[in-house]
C-alpha cells in the first residue's frame, strides 16, 4: 500500500504492520505485553519517521522480555526477537539469539513443538547470510530438523516463507549436484578482498559468499523483498529494512535483486481481478514505478545500483509466471537506461537462459532459485561491471 493520507513521514500504519509482522507475528510470547508494545509503538512513530521504526521494534522486544523471565525461554518470543534482527540485518545477533536458546536445552528430549523447530528455521537463515554456513550449531539444527515427527514437518511446511530455505540453503552449502566450489565461511574473507554489497530477495544467496577475482558478494537479505515495495513512499517493512540496508553499505555500488515474488505471487492475482489486461502491462507498470524508486533512492544514498533480474524459469514450470518472467525481463531491459547512470542492469541471462528463455539445466538450484555456478558463469560480465569506477554519462561527459 502507497503511503496516502498520512504521507510519507507520519506511517504508524507501517509501524503497526511491523508489530503484527513481528513482536506479535503469528505466535505470541504474551498477548497482553504484545498489545501495551503495540500502543507504546502507534504512539512513538507519530513523532519518528519510519527510518526508526524497526530500531523501535528491537527496543520493545527487549522490554518484552525483561518483563518476563519467562518469556525469554518461550521459542516464541525467540522467534520473534531473531526476526526483527534480521529485519535490521543483524544476522550474526539473530542467529546468536536463536544458538543461545537452543544451547540451554536438550533438543532430543524438550524441543517437543513446531514452534520450537521453527526457530531452526530462523537460525539457518540468519546463519547462512552472515556466513556461518558450516558453523557446528547449523549442523546440529540442520540434524534435529531431519529428526523430528512427520506432524512437526507438516507444521513447519504451513509456515512456506521460512521452510523453503531449508532445501535451498542445504544445497547451495553442500553444493548438491553442482561441481562448484563452496561459498565462503565470514571467517575466509581477505584482508585484501573487495566486499560487495548484493541486497534484496532470496535470489541473492545463489551469489552470496562468493568472490569473483577480489570481489567477495556479501548478502543483505530483505525476505520477501518485490520489485513493488521500492517504489517512493512506500509504507511496508520491506521498504524499511532496504533503506536500513543502502544507509549501512560503505561500498558506492551494489548489487540489487527484486521482482521474481512478483511474477509468482503479486501479477497473477492483479491480472486474475482485471486490473492489468496482459502480462506487458503489468510489467511495464510495476518495473517503472520500481526503477523510479530505486533512482530516488540512489540519489538519496549516492549509490550506484546494479540490477539483477529475476532468474529464467527452469524447464519444468509451465504456468503463468512464465510469460510474465519473461515480460518482466523485456521490460526491465527496455526502460533502464532512461535511468543511468545511477542505475544499471546486469543481464544474466545472457548465461544462464537457453534459446527459449528458461533457465538452462546445469543452474538449477530448487524450483525457484539458481545455483553458485551462476557466478562462475557470470564472472567476466560483473569483472566488467565492477572494474568501472565511474559509470560513463550521457553524452560522453
Amino acid at each position: 500500500m502507497i503511503s496516502g493520507f498520512w504521507g510519507p513521514k507520519f506511517e504508524w500504519k507501517a509501524s503497526c504492520d511491523l508489530i503484527g509482522e513481528t513482536i506479535m507475528g503469528r505466535c505470541f510470547a504474551s498477548k497482553k505485553l504484545s498489545r501495551h508494545s503495540l500502543m507504546m509503538s502507534m504512539f512513538l512513530v507519530t513523532v519518528l519517521s519510519l527510518q526508526r521504526i524497526l530500531a523501535i521494534s528491537m527496543m520493545l522486544c527487549d522490554i518484552t522480555a525483561k518483563l518476563s523471565k519467562r518469556i525469554q525461554k518461550n521459542p516464541n518470543h525467540v522467534f520473534n526477537i531473531a526476526l526483527v534482527k534480521e529485519w535490521n540485518g543483524q544476522y550474526q545477533d539473530a542467529f546468536d539469539t536463536i544458538n543461545k536458546f537452543v544451547k540451554s536445552g536438550d533438543i532430543a528430549r524438550e524441543f517437543n513443538s513446531i514452534n520450537h523447530y521453527l526457530v531452526f528455521l530462523l537460525a539457518i537463515r540468519c546463519g547462512y547470510v552472515a556466513g556461518f554456513q558450516n558453523h557446528p550449531s547449523v549442523v546440529k539444527m540442520l540434524d534435529g530438523l531431519e529428526k523430528c515427527n512427520e506432524r512437526v514437518i507438516a507444521g513447519l511446511k504451513t509456515f512456506s516463507a521460512h521452510w523453503a530455505y531449508v532445501h535451498f540453503l542445504k544445497t547451495l552449502a553442500g553444493n548438491k549436484g553442482q561441481n562448484m566450489p563452496k561459498p565462503l565461511p565470514q571467517a575466509s574473507l581477505r584482508n585484501d578482498d573487495k566486499q560487495i554489497a548484493i541486497i534484496g530477495d532470496s535470489h541473492i544467496l545463489s551469489f552470496a559468499w562468493r568472490r569473483v577475482d577480489k570481489m567477495v558478494f556479501v548478502p543483505r537479505l530483505i525476505n520477501g523483498l518485490k520489485a513493488w515495495h521500492c517504489q517512493e513512499g512506500y509504507t511496508f517493512v520491506t521498504h524499511a529494512s532496504l533503506r536500513a540496508a543502502l544507509k549501512s553499505v560503505r561500498q558506492k555500488v551494489i548489487l540489487l535483486s527484486a521482482g521474481e515474488i512478483d511474477c509468482r505471487e503479486s501479477l497473477p492475482d492483479l491480472l486474475g481481478r482485471g486490473i492489468f489486461s496482459t502480462e506487458k502491462e503489468a510489467c511495464d507498470s510495476t518495473v517503472k514505478k520500481f526503477l523510479q524508486g530505486l533512482l530516488a533512492l540512489s540519489k538519496e544514498f549516492k549509490l550506484r545500483i546494479v540490477v539483477l533480474p529475476p532468474p529464467p524459469c527452469f524447464s519444468g514450470q509451465l504456468n503463468i509466471k512464465v510469460p510474465l518472467v519473461h515480460a518482466f525481463h523485456q521490460a526491465l531491459e527496455s526502460q533502464i537506461s532512461a535511468y543511468e547512470p545511477n542505475l544499471q542492469f546486469l543481464d544474466t541471462w545472457i548465461e544462464v537462459a537457453d534459446k527459449s528463455g528458461m533457465l538452462k539445466d546445469k543452474f538449477v538450484c530448487d524450483q525457484i532459485h539458481m545455483g553458485h555456478g551462476v557466478v562462475d558463469a557470470l564472472q567476466p560480465m560483473i569483472s566488467r561491471m565492477f572494474s568501472l569506477s565511474k559509470p560513463k554519462r550521457k553524452g560522453g561527459k
